[in-house]
């Protein structure tokens, strides 16, 4: 009587101690799922990042442009003013 008593004992407190493990474990599982960020915050993010970068490019493609701009406007003025020196040195 007392083996049967600590058999169905053992085999009780084995299905507890299952359960319970089973139960922590669905517990953090689903902690787990809730625990995910949000994605759709960082992708804001980066989005605002990709166009600054992309206006600091535009600028700065602008700038560049404008720069060359300048260098060939005056690359033209002194070609002509040379062509005005070889003319005059080419009178003496």
């Amino acid at each position: 009587m007392r083996k049967k008593i600590m058999l169905i004992l053992g085999i009780g407190g084995m299905v507890f101690f299952i359960s319970f493990g089973l139960a922590q474990s669905a517990q953090k599982y689903s902690q787990e799922e809730t625990g995910f960020p949000d994605f759709s915050e960082r992708f804001t993010r980066i989005e605002t990042k990709l166009e600054a970068l992309s206006k600091n490019i535009d600028s700065a493609n602008k700038e560049m442009a404008r720069k060359l701009d300048q260098v060939l406007s005056n690359q033209e003025k002194i070609l002509k003013e040379l062509a005005i020196v070889k003319i005059r040195a080419s009178r003496i």
